[in-house]
Order: C-alpha cells, then sequence, then structure tokens
C-alpha cells in the first residue's frame, strides 16, 4: 500500500489534506504521444542531462483529492474523449 503524504494541496491550499499523485500532464495526453509500431514508442523528456525516451509519467504529491478529481469532473475527460490523438480528427475547433 502507498504511503500516504499529507501536506499543503496547491490549488485550494488547505493544510493537513491528504495529497494525491498527481500527473503533471494527464495520462491521457502520455498516451496519445508514444509512437506506435515503433522500436521504442515512448514519449521523449527533456532532461538537464539532454533529450531521452522514458515510459513513466511526471507526477508528484500536489493536490488534495477534491481538486485533482475536479480537473476530471470540470472538463479533461471530455476534452480527451474527443481529442484527435493518433486519428488526425477533432471535434474540437480553434480559433
Amino acid at each position: 500500500m502507498a504511503k500516504k503524504v499529507i501536506g499543503r494541496c496547491r490549488l485550494c491550499l488547505l493544510d493537513d489534506s491528504e495529497l494525491q499523485e498527481s500527473h503533471f500532464m494527464p495520462a491521457a495526453i502520455y498516451r496519445s504521444m508514444l509512437e506506435r509500431g515503433s522500436k521504442n514508442p515512448n514519449p521523449v523528456v527533456l532532461t538537464p542531462l539532454g533529450a531521452k525516451q522514458i515510459n513513466s509519467q511526471q507526477k508528484a504529491h500536489l493536490l488534495c483529492r477534491e481538486c485533482d478529481q475536479s480537473f476530471s469532473r470540470c472538463g479533461e475527460d471530455w476534452v480527451f474523449k474527443h481529442f484527435c490523438g493518433q486519428t488526425g480528427h477533432s471535434r474540437l475547433q480553434t480559433y
């Protein structure tokens, strides 16, 4: 079982919150960046030592559960459901 991390939520700023392991970018973005069919399909990440391909997602204990889930409830799920990803088609419009 993962160790609980207690601290200040970086969004609502409540102290003594149980912080969730939050993704810096939604998991759907990582999945859309995979180069399917490639020998190494993982996305390229820039580090102080240079570019490298990794299969792990960047995350940290930043947000309380309520704030972490609010991203999904307030549009993240809908956006990625309609995100073009590998197909090249999208219901989203740009202006």
